[in-house]
């Protein structure tokens, strides 16, 4: 389907009170006459120092000097008597008087006692001082006081929305202000309050100006679907046109029911990725909304107090379906928990390695299996081919096992823990490679300066027998004598032959025991190990060991 063409509009304010707030109404994106009654006059230029200068926009990349401080970027109110857009109010909160005070204080960059709502009118000379500086030195500073970043907010939306031909921004422009505040929401959105405004900002800058603003993101987790989403899934209503995955997502993220857990926002990008294949992979080119549902009206608050209270955006010919198919988003919203869900192994192995490589075949293994070969395939294909290269399917192969955790995790910890080894040993089986010591069946941690044995996996990986686990005890006594004076490979082949054969192992087992001796008899157990495991023997083993060790005489 070819995009809808963009509404174009202006919102045109209604009549109110003038010491209420007020609501704002639009039928349609284009130049309307405003009721407030004024017209921002536009000189060629502004003298900066000059306190008197009339009101203007400074256009983006514009300079200015205010107060000693030179700002440069543009995007600003700057002159006196610029009236705000509500009729109670007597000056626009964003417009920078260069008349007024501004000196440095002990709250210039904390901005505390500044109040809610500000206005630049109505704060103190110290404050000013502070949101001066934050302008000048670039507006990017992650530890400014938020109240700067809102007044500097006001302003951008003011030029956004305002009705004023002689005071409202192009299409060209509309774009710059929308990058400007992605930006903000880049250093700032992590701030709850300005998170929210600027998200629904974004959104009505997107209906307002359509692709000229570029493709915008759905936001997770607010507590209203956003207008842009509710807007399209109307469009996709009215024309029986199935929703995209990305669409879907949009409308799930933003039920009550949504899934707000770390993994959605820890990783955002394998989040909105699983959810889209899973969302193919149930409704195909994606779910039909029933057309039903009032006339879709889309309620803006602005975060200005400039405004003087909401805008309505009346849309013709499209309609509000969310209620309608309030099933079909609950059905998306338990989607989008079912993949929350699969990442949460993934998402925990980050927050324990957040320097690490998320690329590290260590993590990638963690993920659901929709992503696996997506997100680690060079890891992957270059763990393949050594694998492939050096373990045979017949012999088991003894390695060092930093040749497999260097790949594994690079540059990762000297020691490695349990649950990393258990990660490890059960990917690699994914790949049909077993690997011993397993730490699952009672072996210790592979240690990066010690040696593993590697061997083709039969019949999958099966938990071993009881017998099996005794007989790896024995194992150890045996690789102890042998390590003590050097016994033949021949006599630790045949105690292999020979134990394994009498206790009926499966081919399985007995792949993963010639391994397991492999093993020892590079690293031989301590006495402490060999105590420790004789004391869990029962008495058929202990004899079995007693028998071995006169045949050899021991």
């Amino acid at each position: 389907m070819s995009p809808p063409p963009p509404l174009a509009a202006t919102l045109r304010a209604s009549p109110a009170a003038p010491a209420a707030p007020r609501s704002v109404c639009a039928a349609a994106f284009h130049p309307a006459p405003k009721p407030v009654g004024w017209r921002l006059p536009s000189p060629p230029a502004l003298a900066p120092s000059s306190p008197q200068a009339p009101p203007r926009w400074l256009r983006p990349g514009e300079a200015v000097n205010v107060a000693g401080y030179t700002i440069a970027g543009g995007m600003l109110y700057v002159g006196s008597r610029l009236p705000a857009l509500a009729a109670y109010r007597d000056v626009e909160p964003a417009l920078i008087d260069p008349g007024l005070p501004a000196r440095t204080g002990p709250n210039s960059r904390s901005g505390e006692g500044m109040g809610y709502w500000p206005s630049y009118s109505g704060i103190s000379p110290e404050h000013r001082a502070g949101y001066l500086e934050w302008l000048a030195t670039g507006r990017s500073d992650p530890d400014a006081y938020i109240g700067y970043v809102f007044l500097y907010f006001y302003g951008l939306e003011r030029r956004a929305l305002n009705t004023d031909p002689a005071d409202k921004a192009d299409v060209e422009e509309l774009a710059q202000l929308v990058a400007e505040v992605r930006r903000l929401q880049q250093i700032y959105g992590q701030n709850g309050s300005f998170g929210g405004y600027s998200a629904s900002f974004l959104s009505i800058c997107r209906i307002q100006a359509g692709d000229a603003v570029g493709a915008l993101r759905a936001t997770m987790f607010g507590w209203e679907i956003p207008p842009d989403v509710r807007l399209r899934l109307g469009r996709h209503a009215s024309t029986k046109v199935p929703v995209p995955a990305e669409l879907a997502f949009g409308w799930a993220c933003n039920l009550p029911s949504a899934p707000r857990r770390t993994p959605a926002t820890r990783c955002e990008p394998e989040f909105r990725e699983l959810f889209e294949l899973r969302y193919a992979a149930v409704y195909g080119q994606g779910v039909v909304l029933k057309n039903q549902g009032p006339k879709l009206k889309i309620d803006y608050r602005p975060a200005s107090p400039g405004f003087g209270g909401s805008l309505t955006l009346k849309v013709p010919d499209v309609r509000d379906v969310s209620n309608a198919n309030a099933s079909v988003g609950e059905a998306l919203a338990a989607l989008a928990s079912d993949c929350v869900d699969s990442l949460d192994a993934y998402s925990r192995w980050l927050g324990r390695n957040a320097q690490g490589d998320a690329s590290a075949l260590a993590g990638v293994a963690l993920l659901p299996k929709e992503l696996l070969h997506r997100h680690g395939a060079p890891a992957l294909a270059d763990l393949r081919q050594w694998l492939d290269r050096y373990v045979p399917a017949g012999e088991p192969v003894v390695a060092g096992a930093a040749e497999v955790l260097a790949r594994w995790q690079p540059g990762g910890a000297a020691k490695v823990g349990k649950a990393d080894a258990t990660a490890l040993v059960t990917f690699l089986e994914k790949l049909g490679i077993g690997i011993e010591p397993d730490v699952r069946f009672g072996g210790p941690a592979p240690s990066p300066q010690g040696q593993i044995a590697l061997f083709r996996l039969e019949g999958g990986g099966a938990a071993p027998t009881a017998e099996y686990s005794g007989i790896t005890t024995l194992m150890r006594f045996a690789a102890a004598v042998a390590g003590a004076d050097g016994v033949a490979e021949a006599e630790s082949r045949f105690l292999r032959e020979h134990v394994a054969g009498a206790l009926g192992l499966a081919a399985g087992e007995r792949r993963r025991l010639e391994a397991n001796a492999a093993w020892l008899l590079t690293e031989p157990p301590s006495p402490a190990a060999l105590k420790k495991a004789a004391a869990a023997l029962t008495a058929p083993p202990r004899r079995r060991g007693a028998v071995y060790g006169l045949r050899s005489g021991r």
